[in-house]
């Protein structure tokens, strides 16, 4: 996966979540899809 890809995914975790929510599911996504 490209780095504008994550790049792109990281900016929709900010925007598509209230910030509580943010880094949990930025956790989620960066631990998860992005590191297989």
């Amino acid at each position: 996966m490209s780095a504008s890809t994550k790049k792109e995914a990281a900016h929709y975790v900010v925007t598509a979540h209230p910030p509580g929510g943010v880094l949990l599911t930025a956790k989620c996504n960066f631990t998860s899809p992005f590191s297989l």
